[in-house]
C-alpha cells in the first residue's frame, strides 16, 4: 500500500467537504430535487437549463469572490 503524507489527506478532505458544500446548496438554491413527472425531452431541456444556471452562478462568485480577495489586499 502507499503511504499518503498527512497535508495531502488534509488537503483531499477539504476538497471534498468543499464538493459536498458545493452539492447541497446547489440542490438547495435551484431545487434539483424536485421533479415532475414530463416527457423526457422537456427533462432533458430543464436539465441543462439549470445545469447553465448553476454554471453561470458559480462563475459570477467565483469572479466575487476573487475581486473581494484583490480588494482586501490592497
Amino acid at each position: 500500500t502507499d503511504i499518503v503524507p498527512m497535508g495531502q489527506v488534509h488537503d483531499w478532505y477539504s476538497l471534498r467537504w468543499q464538493i459536498e458544500i458545493l452539492f447541497k446548496t446547489w440542490k438547495s438554491f435551484f431545487q434539483i430535487h424536485h421533479c415532475k413527472k414530463i416527457k423526457p425531452e422537456r427533462l432533458e431541456c430543464h436539465l441543462y437549463g439549470q445545469l447553465i444556471a448553476i454554471l453561470l452562478c458559480s462563475s459570477i462568485m467565483f469572479q466575487m469572490r476573487q475581486l473581494l480577495l484583490m480588494k482586501k489586499k490592497r
